[in-house]
Order: structure tokens, then C-alpha cells, then sequence
């Protein structure tokens, strides 16, 4: 059987709900495609589990150092089975209850199923099965784990960041092969819940994105936790002695050289993720790669005209806030094609902010010092320490620091790097700044309150605003 609609989308999380919506709610009739779970990785697996459970052992690490503030909180320790409660709970809320029905009864056309095309206009649900047509096609399929060449991996305990939000009890000990963001939340949020974790990862540093300073500085955080890290290492294979799996790996100059680099009950795969695009493009004239995605233009418009795809499956900025705005600004494009108001608008991601939820956080937009310089612009480069901030002294989190990097001619903000307890948060008024083209002297002047975070950045700008101004 064969269905048409005036569009379908292929993808139910965070970027192909908004445009499903908004397209839905104008009249038009929308059929959304989902393989897995309405809300997508962030919802289910990612983003909001992951942080309700660092919120948890972030809480717990407190109680467990209260002392330092006047408090004995006795016996401070994890229960597994409330915790993983709480965490579908959370889910359910942010949700609001259950996402299949909640979509119908918009009005959109739910099929959960996987989609491959099989000409420009025409999607499969599942092999052999029905089929939908449209004139105009979203694909949103998002990005899944990449599953690295090791000898012995499909034998070993191995999880990617999907099944270990739900695992049935903590590992004794834990492995993470990868050194980003997925591999240092877990590292921390395992550690704090009494496991033993090593993180093993190819790169020179932890968050190999970052700059190197505040990762260094993590990094010894990490280490103060109980984790354990090795960096500049490969794992070749893995092989079980006894209840255990042993990881082999090669580091330094041979790399034919292969040491014991950990031992683990579990493993956790975070060695990065790769966009998903299995769904027959080829069939509709789509141009993708296996490893960068879908090819997009600046309106996220494909190689195919009447096919647009958003999200993870085609930028490298692979966010949940990212692809919230993509799909957004998509709807908008197209209802502006459909009613014939105009060409679309590119959809421009340039000042896209980040987060680490680890205590403290590491947040981040713009440019590294690193890469202004090698882009060619003259900086200033403004470091302040959060030891000796006020807020930061009260309530004991003085970890970290915040460094800017200022454009010395114009004072324009090329780049914000935050490690501080709250460091999300005080990294907006910095994308605000850049969004907006202000220069650094618009924080520097801007009345903060006192006290408070938010006013190490403001510090730190009136430290670059003067060295700027006083070069010339």
C-alpha cells in the first residue's frame, strides 16, 4: 500500500519533531518516520539521562565531602535501582508521557519503522513493507556510536552510551575506550558511584577539542576522583582472563607494540559517533559521505532539491541545542518555499556554544587560542583563575578557570572557555556577545552582580579590554 503526503520526515528527535510540528500545525499533512524512539538519543539515551545521573553523583560526591563545609552527612551512598527510577522519570517528564501518542495526536502521521527510499519520492517501511510518498522529504536520522576494528569486541561486556544509562547493576570495574565528552561524563559519574574506571584514548589529551590548559586541569580532577587515564593510546584487542576482559593497546612511537592497558567487568564504547545515513540515498539522487554526512547547502537543502536533511546526520556540530535550531529555522524555509515568499534563508550555525556536565564544567565557544592564531588573528589572551572568586569561595567549588580570546585591534571576542562549577551558564552572555558582534568591553563595563560566577567572565573581559587598550 501507498500513502501520500504533502511531506515526510525521516527522524524523530530534537530536529525532525520541530519541523514535523510546525508544518503540521500550517496544514499540511506530515508523516514522520522514527526506528527507534520518538525524542531521539538526547531524550532517551543522551543528553537528559546522562545529566540526571551526573546531577546524582555530583550530589553525592557533596555529601561525601561536606565536611569541608560544616556538615556530617553519614553513610552517603548510591542506590542503582532509584536512580535508574528517577531517570525515566525524568524522561517521562521532560516527554510528557508518551511520545508516540503525544505525536498522533497532533495530528502527524507516526510510522515506527526503519525508511529506505527507493526512488526520489517514495519510502519503504521496513523491507517489503508499506510505502509514502511526498514531494518534499526532512531527514533527521541523527548519529549513532562508531564501533571500532578491535579484536575481541562482539565477546566482550561492551556498551555503548544507549545501553549504559540502563545497565541492571554498576560494574566493579570499567573500561571507556574514547577520550571526549561522552568518555569524561561517565568517567566521573561511575567513579563518584564507587567503580573503578580507566579511560583509554588515542589522542594526546582528554576532550582533544578543548583547549589545552582547562583539559589538563580536568584531567587532574579526573584523576582525584579515582579515574584513571591513558591517553595516547590505541586498544588493539581484547581477550578475558577470568571473570574479567583484559585491554590490550599500543602507545607512543611503536605501533606495533602491545601492552596491557586495562582491566575491566564492562566496557564502555566512546570512541566517537558517526551520522546515519543507511536509508537508500543513493536511490534519490542524495550525496552523503559514510563519516561527514549527508552534503547539505546553507539552507540544509541536498543534492536533491525536493530533500532537506538537518541534525546530526548532516553537520559536524552534532548538539541537541544545534539541531533544535536547524530544524527550526528549516520549517520556516520551507513553509516559505511552499507558500512562494522567497528563496530560503541560509541557516547559519557560526556561534554555537557547548557543555561538558562534569564537576566543574567545561563550556566552550568559538575559537581556541591555538586556532586564532593559526587563522591569523593578533590576540589577547585573558586568563582568570576561579580560586579567588568570591562565589567561588563560598560555596567551595573554586576549580577552574575562564579564558577569552580577544581579537587585540577590534575587541571583538573570538573565542570563551569556561572550567567552573556553573560554567554553562556563565558561558551564554560570551555567545550573546559573539552572536551580536559586541566587543569585549560590553562585558567588561556590564554591571554583575555581586556575588556571583557569572562575574569571573566579566573580570576576565576587563583584563583583556586592558591589555587591548593599552597596546595602543
Amino acid at each position: 500500500m501507498t500513502t501520500a503526503f504533502d511531506i515526510v520526515v525521516i527522524g524523530a528527535g530534537s530536529a525532525g519533531t520541530g519541523v514535523a510540528s510546525a508544518l503540521n500545525r500550517a496544514g499540511f499533512s506530515v508523516a514522520q518516520v522514527e526506528r527507534w524512539r520518538v525524542g531521539g538519543t538526547c531524550l532517551n539515551a543522551g543528553c537528559d539521562p546522562t545529566k540526571t545521573m551526573l546531577e546524582t553523583a555530583h550530589v553525592l560526591h557533596r555529601a561525601r565531602t561536606a565536611g569541608r563545609l560544616g556538615l556530617v552527612i553519614p553513610d552517603a551512598a548510591p542506590d542503582w535501582t532509584a536512580i535508574r527510577s528517577r531517570v525515566r522519570n525524568v524522561i517521562d517528564t521532560i516527554r510528557g508521557g508518551d511520545g508516540d501518542a503525544n505525536v498522533r495526536a497532533e495530528g502527524i502521521t507516526l510510522f515506527k519503522s526503519e525508511a529506505r527510499f527507493i526512488d526520489p519520492h517514495t519510502v519503504e517501511l521496513g523491507p517489503g513493507g508499506d510505502r509514502i510518498t511526498a514531494p518534499r522529504f526532512v531527514i533527521a536520522t541523527g548519529a549513532e556510536e562508531v564501533r571500532p576494528d578491535i579484536a575481541g569486541l562482539d565477546e566482550a561486556n561492551v556498551k555503548t552510551n544507549v545501553e549504559i544509562v540502563d545497565i541492571g547493576a554498576l560494574p566493579r570495574r570499567l573500561a571507556i575506550i574514547g577520550g571526549g565528552t561522552i568518555a569524561t561524563e561517565f568517567a566521573q559519574m561511575f567513579a563518584r558511584m564507587g567503580v573503578v574506571v580507566t579511560i583509554v584514548g588515542s589522542s594526546d589529551q582528554i576532550m582533544s577539542r578543548e583547549e589545552p590548559e582547562l583539559t589538563a586541569r580536568l584531567a587532574d580532577l579526573l584523576r582525584s576522583d579515582g579515574v584513571m587515564i591513558r591517553t595516547g593510546t590505541r586498544v588493539k584487542r581484547i581477550a578475558r582472563r577470568g571473570s574479567e576482559h583484559v585491554l590490550y593497546g599500543s602507545s607512543g612511537d611503536d605501533p606495533d607494540a602491545e601492552d596491557e592497558v586495562a582491566t575491566a567487568d564492562m566496557i564502555l564504547l566512546a570512541a566517537g559517533r558517526k551520522p546515519v545515513v543507511d536509508l537508500g540515498l543513493d536511490r534519490a539522487g542524495v550525496a552523503f559521505d559514510e563519516k561527514s554526512g549527508i552534503q547539505v547547502d546553507d539552507a540544509m537543502r541536498t543534492s536533491a532539491p525536493h530533500i532537506w536533511a538537518v541534525g546530526d546526520c548532516a553537520t559536524a556540530e552534532r548538539f541537541t541545542h544545534v539541531a533544535h535550531y536547524q530544524g527550526d529555522a528549516l520549517a520556516a524555509n520551507l513553509l516559505r518555499e511552499i507558500r512562494g515568499e522567497g528563496d530560503p534563508a541560509p541557516i547559519s550555525g557560526a556561534v554555537i556554544p557547548w557543555v561538558t556536565f562534569t564537576e566543574p564544567e567545561l563550556a566552550r565557544v568559538g575559537l581556541t587560542e591555538r586556532e586564532a592564531r593559526e587563522a591569523g588573528h593578533d590576540v589577547v589572551i585573558a586568563d582568570l583563575d576561579m580560586f579567588d572568586q568570591a562565589r567561588a569561595i563560598e560555596t567551595d567549588q573554586r576549580e577552574g578557570m575562564v579564558r577569552l580570546v580577544v581579537e587585540r585591534s577590534s575587541g571583538r571576542i573570538l573565542g570563551g572557555h569556561i572550567l567552573s562549577a556553573r560554567g554553562g551558564e556563565m558561558l551564554a552572555e560570551i555567545v550573546l556577545a559573539m552572536r551580536h558582534d559586541l566587543p569585549v568591553a560590553a562585558i567588561a563595563e556590564t554591571i554583575h552582580s555581586y556575588p556571583t560566577f557569572g562575574q569571573a567572565v566579566q573580570f576576565a573581559a576587563q583584563a583583556a579590554e586592558q591589555e587591548r587598550s593599552g597596546a595602543h
